[in-house]
């Protein structure tokens, strides 16, 4: 009896022991949970330490001016950003114009001079008439009949209308052409105003950019340093205009993604990071840290680990997650980003993440 109630208290404690196992892995999944960057308090999250170094002339006293501080500057960027692209499109939709403006004035050129041409044929053929003194008795007297008479006036009525017609009609022409050059003139002196609005809003963006970046520069190393780590390189040249910059983080992006569920994706990373403001090494590195480069996804085109989202397509997921980087995370990667992003191994994930960055 004292085996069987002995192994009874045995198995009694062996469940115990399980549930409480069960139970703490449970909470530590659900703590694990609540710290990631989808889930963590976007308000709580705003109180962690403030940096205390000076950046672009500020000393940031605590941590909500600081956040504060950066929204401001985002916003900035991506305005401007919004910006050039409505300029280039106005400019796009006003070099169109141009374009059938010059095709209008060559047909018109092209009705000008046949008119003229007839009109002028017209004339001459009256002239010589009047001058060989073809007049109304003389259409009479050489008439066979009333009949040929009637007809052969009003073919000479016919004819002097026409030619009237036709010089009329060239004047029309004329002014209808002189018209469509001053349109065509006015047309290309809003193309230049256009085109500098949008050099000054490009302008507005690559400062905005050069600001936060040098803000971000600075903290990154001082974090790194500070944490005995590595920092980023201060490399992304945002001088170039969009179409420049589009052009050769794609290539790079797509070079470091080749081989992978992300290949090819390259200008989708590189379009919302100029439209951002984020370093265009940043969301690509953090799919390989995550996800093996969208290898290993949890959830349809998730490949950073980004809570519980999924998305329809590898365009929409970069740009969603650049976007929150630059909401939550700021311009680069940080060893405060990497805290942030990755609580739970936060010194492996910044390593790996910024020495995925440093090979695209």
């Amino acid at each position: 009896m004292r085996d069987i109630v002995a192994d009874a208290n045995t198995e009694q404690g062996i469940r115990a022991s399980i549930v409480g196992v069960i139970g703490l892995v449970v909470l530590c999944a659900l703590l694990c949970l609540s710290m990631h960057p989808a889930y963590a308090d976007d308000d709580a999250s705003s109180t962690t330490a403030a940096p205390s170094e000076e950046m672009g002339g500020i000393r940031y006293s605590n941590a909500l001016q600081y956040r504060s501080d950066l929204e401001a500057a985002q916003k900035k960027i991506e305005d401007s950003a919004k910006a050039y692209d409505d300029a280039c499109a106005r400019v796009s939709d006003l070099e169109q114009r141009i374009s059938d403006n010059k095709t209008h004035l060559s047909e018109i050129s092209s009705h000008i001079d046949d008119r003229y041409a007839a009109a002028s044929a017209s004339m001459v053929r009256l002239y010589k008439m009047q001058r060989e003194g073809c007049s109304a008795v003389d259409v009479l007297v050489g008439s066979q009949s009333l009949n040929d008479f009637a007809t052969s006036m009003t073919y000479i009525e016919y004819m002097q209308q026409r030619a009237s017609d036709d010089l009329s009609s060239f004047d029309t022409t004329k002014q209808d052409l002189e018209s469509t050059e001053q349109d065509l003139e006015d047309a290309y002196q809003q193309v230049q105003d256009e085109t500098a609005r949008a050099q000054q809003t490009l302008a507005d963006a690559q400062q905005a950019r050069e600001d936060i970046k040098n803000s971000f520069i600075v903290e990154a190393s001082t974090q790194g340093s500070s944490q005995g780590e590595s920092v980023i390189d201060d490399s992304i040249d945002w001088s170039l205009d969009k179409d420049a910059f589009i052009s050769e983080w794609a290539a790079r992006i797509d070079r470091y993604l080749a081989g992978s569920p992300l290949e090819g994706q390259g200008e989708s990373f590189a379009d919302a990071a100029w439209q951002y403001g984020v370093d265009p090494r940043w969301s690509p590195a953090i799919s390989n840290t995550e996800s093996s480069k969208g290898a290993i996804c949890f959830l349809p085109h998730n490949a950073w680990g980004w809570g519980d989202v999924s998305w329809g397509s590898w365009d929409e997921a970069i740009h969603a997650h650049v976007a929150g980087l630059a909401k939550g995370y700021g311009y680069t990667i940080s060893y405060d980003a990497a805290s942030k992003y990755c609580p739970p191994n936060t010194k492996h994930w910044y390593e790996s993440t910024l020495q995925q960055m440093q090979t695209i």
